[in-house]
Parts: structure tokens; sequence; C-alpha cells
């Protein structure tokens, strides 16, 4: 219920139905996402909204490079809970820890605890993984490393909660989120479509996510950004 739960929230893809896909470009060229892109001691917190209406924050943590088990690694760190009308109805503690390849831009661990309080009743999950599929932590800094050429289209599997994504990505644009950003466009299991724009800049930071839910349209986006100190 609550791996269910994060994934319906924060994805907004989970097996509901969505907007039609958009066409991809005419020429497509599938590519590796390349070399993963992570920038050391920067922190972000995300809004995560409904049809426009509150329903979960999430502070996001990059630490500093060092070694696991003898692999050049980063751990990533984010930690959610509901907001708004959500919170008033139950109560959602997430926190989900991933170790990083800085060579290969995969999962060496990942370490997940969730804690959902409803009508005075907690359920608690906590698992430890050493799969190296994708988490979104490792799947955004494989994104955020990608440059890509017109008509490209980048691969990419991922795992949230108890689900396998497939998803197929391109660059689609650049427009003007308070700052220069490239957009790229998306689909999740073949039929589910997603936006997600980057800055366009050396940094590359994730500022915005959306996708359609039967509920509506579900959007991520960037409201404190902390870059890392010189």
């Amino acid at each position: 219920m609550v791996r269910g739960l994060l994934f319906v929230v924060v994805v907004g893809c989970a097996g509901v139905a969505a907007a039609p896909a958009p066409a991809p470009p005419v020429a497509v060229v599938e590519v590796p996402l390349g070399t993963p892109l992570a920038v050391p001691g920067e922190t972000m917190v995300y809004a995560i909204t409904l049809r426009g209406l509150a329903v979960a924050r999430v502070q996001v943590a990059v630490g500093q490079p060092g070694w696991f088990e003898r692999h050049p690694a980063i751990i990533v760190k984010s930690h959610g809970e509901t907001d708004g009308l959500v919170a008033l109805i139950g109560e959602l503690d997430w926190t989900l820890e991933t170790t990083i390849d800085l060579e290969r831009g995969t999962p060496l661990l990942t370490v997940e605890d969730a804690i959902i309080t409803f009508r005075g009743k907690k359920e608690a999950n906590h698992e430890r993984n050493e799969s190296s599929t994708h988490t979104i932590h490792s799947a955004v800094i494989a994104l955020r490393g990608w440059r890509a050429s017109p008509g490209q289209h980048g691969t990419i599997g991922m795992q949230i909660a108890d689900a396998h994504i497939e998803l197929d990505v391109h660059e689609a644009g650049r427009e003007f989120l308070d700052k220069p950003a490239v957009r790229y466009e998306g689909i999740a299991r073949g039929k589910y479509p997603f936006k997600i724009w980057l800055s366009d800049d050396t940094a590359r930071v994730p500022l915005r996510m959306q996708t359609a839910t039967k509920w509506g349209e579900v959007a991520i986006e960037l409201v404190e950004y902390t870059a890392p100190r010189d």
C-alpha cells in the first residue's frame, strides 16, 4: 500500500489512464544516456501538486564523492512528506537513499523507508536493495548528463515502488522557466506521456516534471535550490 501510493503520487503513471502520447520525431535513433552528472553538495526542494493542489514536498540532497565497495560513488538522498489537504487525511513520511556508481551511473545500493499514518494506524516499510536497476535518483542523474542530438531517443529502465518502468525520452525543445531550460518529453511503459525540464547550463538542475493521470495532472516543481559551496 505504501509503495503503491508513492508510485501514484510521485510518478503519476502507475497503470492509470493518461492523455494520448505525443508523436515522436520521424527520425529516431536510440542511444545510451551517457556519462551521469551529479553535483556534489547541492540541495533541492520540490513541491508536488495534483490538479494544482499541494499534496507533498520532497527534499533532495547530493553528497560528496567517495568509494563504495571499490567503486567511485556518490549518495543521493530524498525525504518526502504529505502536504496540503492530503496531510489532513493521512501522513506519509518517505526516505530514499541511493548510492550511485559514478562511472556507470547505476545504483550500487538503495535503501527505502516509508511510514504512512491513516486513522491513527501506522504502516511501515523498509527495503534494502543492491540491484543495479535505476532508481529515480540515478535515472535523473543519467538524464542530466545526456546531451542529445536532434532525433535521438534515450532509453532507460527504472524501478519505482513495486513497478518496473521502461522510459523512452528525447529532447523536445528549449523554454524559459525563470531561467533557460531544456525540455525533454517521453513515454513511460509505451503509453504514458511525461515532460521534464532541466536548466540549460552546466548544472542541468531538474526544474519541473509533469505527467497526466485519470485524477488530473501531476506536477513536481523546484521551489528551492542551494548550489554547492566553492
